[in-house]
């Protein structure tokens, strides 16, 4: 699978509703409703947590990612030194990341770019990212391709 930064992954783009994403992919193995109402779709062949916000017309708004064998674009951030990752990513987005250290658990954030890497013991454990918001804090939904 092939993670697009402000799109989604491989084909399913934020934006989408449960039902839509049920009828390309099936039922997810296990649906865990958060504290803020989110439906939370856990597939787990496909290693992905699909993330439907009430507060986006229950749409599609957040993934969080844990295949290894994910890319993005040309590079394989699991198989990137950490240094390196961030690096890129700081080059490419034009933007610092932020550190929020959990103990075992270290997030770094690119928050313009609605994109966090959940580092565990020192390795890659969660590559997640969202749907971009606009000055007027509404999600802005990525274009089907021609």
């Amino acid at each position: 699978m092939n993670i697009e930064i402000s799109r989604g992954l491989d084909g399913f783009l934020f934006g989408m509703t449960e039902q839509e994403l049920a009828a390309v992919i099936g039922a997810p193995d296990k649906i865990i409703v958060t504290d803020f109402g989110s439906r939370d779709l856990c597939y787990y062949n496909l290693q992905v947590v699909f993330k439907i916000e009430p507060a986006n017309d229950n749409r599609l708004g957040w993934l969080s990612v844990y295949d290894p064998a994910t890319t993005l674009g040309d590079v394989h951030p699991w198989r990137l030194p950490k240094d390196e990752l961030l690096a890129r990513l700081s080059e490419a987005f034009g933007e610092p990341f932020e550190l929020d250290d959990y103990g075992e658990m270290e997030s770094y954030n690119f928050r313009e770019h609605m994109v966090e890497l959940q580092y565990r013991l020192g390795r890659l454990d969660a590559f997640n990212f969202g749907v971009p918001y606009g000055d007027d804090d509404q999600p802005i939904w990525p274009t089907l391709p021609h």
